[in-house]
């Protein structure tokens, strides 16, 4: 199975250059990974680079969903004028009691997926978290594993699992 197709490699280090942002696109590209997931502030220059050749997805209130919800909102617009294709809004953390309304508010929503963490939580994707997000969603909204992906047979078992998408740092 070609792995690639399914990872979203995020350039997140608050330290991250220009020269960080062009050496990790041009690998990206190279390795063909779907998307690169950047802060707003990056998202003109990630387009710039790609060309075309991944998606660019903004962060918004990442790592810990901790915006106001008119924060949230202008994050979205100012990232989709700087052309980004995709957005990962994060929300504010949630209990497992909470995760299920909440997929079922991402579902009616009409967003596409739903993600594990940020990788700022306790751990990363784990296969509880995949199990029941999937319980929950039943692949409507789709699901991303993310953070902790050290191995591909780790990413694949999640694919397995029900998750549509990796996301590796």
């Amino acid at each position: 199975m070609g792995i690639a197709k399914f990872i979203d490699h995020s350039i997140l280090k608050p330290q991250t250059t220009e020269k960080d942002l062009e050496e990790q696109i041009k690998r990206c590209i190279g390795l063909k990974v779907y998307t690169v997931c950047v802060y707003p502030y990056w998202v003109k220059r990630a387009v710039e680079l790609a060309g075309g050749e991944l998606v660019v997805c903004a962060v918004v209130s990442f790592p810990f969903g901790m915006d106001t919800k008119e924060q949230k909102p202008s994050q979205c617009l100012e990232s989709l004028e700087s052309s980004a294709k995709e957005l990962e809004i994060v929300m504010n953390f949630l209990t497992q009691e909470e995760t299920k309304p909440a997929v079922e508010l991402i579902a009616k929503s009409g967003m596409e997926f739903v993600k594990t963490s940020t990788g700022f939580s306790f751990s990363g994707a784990t296969e509880e978290d995949v199990k029941l997000l999937y319980s929950v969603s039943r692949s409507r909204p789709k699901i991303k594993a993310s953070s902790g992906i050290k191995a591909k047979e780790q990413g694949l078992g999640f694919l397995l699992l029900g998750a549509e998408s990796i996301c590796i740092f």
